[in-house]
């Protein structure tokens, strides 16, 4: 196991990359020495990929990128994503609900909540609650305020205004 540091960040999400920057280095030296060497092979292969990508059957190639970025994102296989919806018993871990939210004609799958500190999976959310603790920061100060704030008496400063008005 190496140190978070030999790892590239990935992207603008506060998770890291799965291979050590050496590995990457290496890969892509690789890569750039292949391709140097031979450009036109390289951009018939890479056609290639995008051609095999193509021809696939729409749903094998929409279960094989949901592995792939499961695997990547999260360091979780579809097994283990199918297990942890299971012990959730299929419901959000914060809310206790089913997922609603469609995308594409289709009702989403629950999001994979993690810390963005440790990077370890906390379980799964659905879109609204995940949203909602992504908008806060994941802050337990703010979502603690946030819960006083509801519980406060309503105080309709509408009511008034309106009232004030229709005096006039």
């Amino acid at each position: 196991d190496k140190p978070s540091t030999e790892f590239y960040k990935r992207g603008e999400r506060d998770s890291l990359m799965s291979h050590c920057k050496g590995c990457m280095r290496s890969r892509a030296n690789a890569r750039n020495a292949l391709e140097r060497k031979d450009p036109q092979k390289w951009a018939r292969e890479r056609e290639r990929q995008r051609g095999y990508r193509r021809k696939m059957d729409p749903l094998a190639r929409k279960a094989m990128d949901r592995a792939r970025n499961l695997r990547r994102v999260h360091g979780l296989s579809v097994d283990e994503y199918a297990g942890l919806l299971v012990a959730q018993g299929g419901v959000c871990a914060v809310c206790g609900e089913l997922e609603k939210s469609v995308l594409h004609g289709e009702v989403k799958r629950m999001a994979v909540d993690h810390d963005h500190v440790s990077g370890e999976i906390r379980g799964l959310l659905c879109s609204r609650c995940n949203t909602a603790l992504g908008l806060l920061n994941d802050d337990v100060d703010i979502l603690a305020m946030a819960q006083v704030y509801l519980l406060l008496p309503i105080q309709n400063p509408i009511q008034e205004i309106r009232s004030v008005l229709a005096a006039m």
